[in-house]
C-alpha cells in the first residue's frame, strides 16, 4: 500500500479513483482490508472518506440529465460546502449495475486563478450492485450505513433517504446500518427490519436466516415474527420462522475477512450451494446425499482444505473434483 495514503485528508483520499471504487464497490477488498487492518490511522481516514463520499451525493438535489451551464456554480458550492477540494481534476466513475435512470452531476468551479477542480459524480437513483461466484464486495450507502455482500448476491437500492431506507436483497449479506430512518430490507422469503445495528441475511434460493451480531433486529416471515438480540439467529420455515438459536457474534459474516463457514445441522445440498458461490464451482450433488444434515466449519478462501473436511464426514460417498466442478455421489 502507498505510504502517501496515511498523510492524506478524507477529502483528498476519497478524491482518489482506487479509494472510491473501493469504499463504493469493494474493488480490490483483500488488499484494502489487510492495509486497514494493519494502519488503523489508514483505517479511520477510509472510513472519514467514506463519509465524505456519502456527503457528497447528498449536497445535491437535481432532476435527470446534465446540469445546466448556468447552474455549475450552485452545484459547485454545494459540493465545496461539504468538502475541502484538491487542485486536480479528478473523475469518481462508479461501477456497480444499475437500471432504470440516472442523475448525473457535474461541477466545474475556480479554485485560484490558474487552478481548476472538476468533480464528476454519476449517482443512480435505483442501483444494483452485484458480486459473481467467487467475489465478495463492500458497498457503502448514502448515510454511512456499509453493506458486505457475499459472493453470487446483490442488492438493489431504490427507495432510500431521510425518512426510509428501503433495500432488496437475493442472496447474502451483512449489514452495518448507520443510526437513522427504519432500515428494511426484503427478501423473498421475508423481511429485517432496523433502526442502527449490525446483521448478516442470508436470503438465498434455498433458506432464509438471520443473524444478529449488534443491537437489535426484527424479523418477519408469513404471520410469524420476532425481535433478535445480539448473538441470536433465526431461520424461515415453509410456514413462518423457526424458534430463535444461540450464535457466536465473532463467527457471523466471517466470510468477509476471509473467515470460516460455519454449519450446524446444514443439508448436504446447502452446503454445497454455499461452496458453488464461494469457489465457482459447477456443484452437483446425488440424491442419496442431499438432505443429509452436518455440523461442519470450512474455510472460505481454501477449496482443496473444504473438500478434505467433507470428505471425513461423508466417508460413504465419492467427491469429484475434475474439469473444475464438484460432484458428490
Amino acid at each position: 500500500m502507498n505510504p502517501e495514503l496515511r498523510s492524506l485528508t478524507p477529502e483528498q483520499l476519497a478524491c482518489r479513483a482506487d479509494v472510491y471504487d473501493y469504499l463504493r464497490h469493494g474493488r480490490d477488498a483483500a488488499r484494502w482490508n489487510a492495509a486497514r487492518e494493519a494502519d488503523p490511522t489508514l483505517d479511520a481516514s477510509l472510513r472519514a472518506a467514506r463519509m465524505v463520499l456519502g456527503d457528497v451525493a447528498q449536497a445535491i438535489e437535481l432532476e435527470d440529465g446534465d446540469v445546466p451551464p448556468g447552474e455549475l456554480d450552485t452545484v459547485w458550492s454545494a459540493i465545496a460546502e461539504r468538502t475541502k477540494p484538491v487542485a486536480k481534476i479528478v473523475s469518481l466513475p462508479p461501477r456497480a449495475r444499475r437500471r432504470r435512470r440516472y442523475f448525473s452531476f457535474a461541477a466545474i468551479a475556480a479554485i485560484a486563478a490558474s487552478v481548476a477542480l472538476a468533480v464528476f459524480l454519476l449517482w443512480p437513483s435505483d442501483t444494483i450492485y452485484r458480486t459473481a461466484a467467487g467475489e465478495t464486495a463492500e458497498v457503502a450507502l448514502t448515510d454511512g450505513s456499509v453493506v458486505y455482500l457475499a459472493p453470487s448476491s446483490s442488492i438493489e437500492v431504490s427507495d432510500y433517504g431521510d425518512q426510509v431506507r428501503n433495500v432488496h436483497l437475493e442472496g447474502e449479506a451483512f449489514f452495518e446500518v448507520a443510526k437513522g430512518s427504519p432500515f428494511t430490507v426484503h427478501t423473498d422469503g421475508g423481511t429485517v427490519s432496523v433502526l442502527g445495528t449490525s446483521f448478516e441475511v442470508d436470503a438465498t434460493a434455498l433458506s432464509l436466516d438471520v443473524r444478529c451480531a449488534t443491537g437489535k433486529v426484527s424479523v418477519s416471515r408469513g404471520r410469524d415474527s420476532v425481535l433478535l438480540t445480539p448473538g441470536r439467529a433465526v431461520a424461515g420455515v415453509p410456514d413462518g420462522l423457526a424458534p430463535t438459536r444461540q450464535v457466536s457474534p465473532f463467527g457471523i459474516a466471517a466470510w468477509r475477512t476471509g473467515g470460516d463457514l460455519d454449519y450446524r445441522g446444514v443439508t448436504v445440498d446447502q452446503i454445497a450451494a454455499d461452496l458453488e458461490r464461494f469457489y465457482n464451482r459447477e456443484v452437483h450433488v446425488a440424491p442419496q446425499l442431499a438432505r443429509r444434515n452436518l455440523d461442519v466449519v470450512l474455510p472460505s478462501q481454501d477449496f482443496a482444505e473444504a473438500i478434505s473436511r467433507l470428505s471425513l464426514l461423508l466417508d460413504d460417498a465419492q467427491i469429484d473434483t475434475s474439469h473444475h466442478r464438484l460432484h458428490f455421489k
